[in-house]
């Protein structure tokens, strides 16, 4: 983040709910659009940084006149929330009729990040190792295709492991009918074993 980033200040009075509606045209100006972070910090009266405060963020994409659909996307500390170097995220693509956006917001050091997507059944992997540069949001535009090459199989297993850096990252699922989307962060995943697992 720069200090020369857009920003506006809103005052929030005690035992009260803000609510700011379409924060990014306020940033970049009316009909403005695209993707960008988000970035809140809280201050009392005389200016001196206070705990943060509880934050719920939505984003809407447009399905055409009267229909608007909402995600809530997730929020976390940076100073302590990037997942480190060495972490390996996993999730999963969309099902049938969805498309998969990618994002990847990465910490001050940047990230390094193999890419592993494997079929349904786990028969055939691909691998692909990204960098990404330091304290940026990154959106693939093609979502998994722009990544491993070629369209996934509906509800495949993606992951992402940590090489260098840090980072989080999101994926959209998105109808690819009406746009509705719903937003998933790749969560910390444990290594597969060969014998596979017993669910109950």
């Amino acid at each position: 983040y720069s200090p020369t980033d857009a920003s506006i200040t809103r005052v929030i009075t005690p035992h009260s709910t803000l609510l700011l509606e379409d924060i990014y045209s306020s940033l970049h100006g009316a009909g403005a659009t695209g993707v960008d972070r988000l970035l809140m910090t809280f201050k009392d009266a005389d200016g001196q940084p206070v705990a943060n405060l509880p934050v719920s963020h939505r984003v809407y994409n447009y399905g055409g006149p009267g229909k608007e659909f909402g995600a809530t996307m997730p929020t976390f500390d940076p100073a302590t929330g990037y997942f480190p170097a060495g972490t390996l995220l996993g999730g999963f693509v969309g099902k049938s009729g969805e498309r998969t956006g990618v994002l990847i917001n990465t910490g001050k050091d940047g990230a390094t990040i193999e890419w592993t997507y494997a079929t349904s059944g786990g028969l055939d992997s691909t691998k692909k190792t990204i960098e990404y540069g330091k304290d940026g949001l990154y959106q693939h535009n093609g979502g998994l295709d722009e990544i491993i090459g070629f369209t996934p199989q509906p509800d495949g297993p993606i992951t992402a492991r940590i090489l260098s850096g840090s980072a989080r990252i999101m994926t959209t699922l998105n109808n690819n009918t009406t746009n509705d989307p719903s937003a998933q962060e790749l969560t910390p995943w444990p290594d597969a074993v060969a014998s596979g697992y017993d669910i109950s």
